[in-house]
């Protein structure tokens, strides 16, 4: 676990990657149901997207 962890914090595209994943995921826990593709499909782009803003 300690490798994975190190890993991550050393190679910044996939912290950005994986912090845009979590930050999705948990968007996506507060949406009212049901979910549709369209809609996970949306905010998982609008979350990997907003670190360039």
């Amino acid at each position: 676990m300690a490798d994975v962890i190190r890993f991550l914090l050393q190679n910044f595209t996939v912290t950005l990657l994986v912090l845009g994943l979590v930050a999705s995921t948990a968007s996506l826990l507060r949406m009212p149901r049901p979910l549709t593709s369209r809609m996970i499909v949306s905010e998982s782009i609008r979350q990997q997207l907003a670190p360039i803003r």
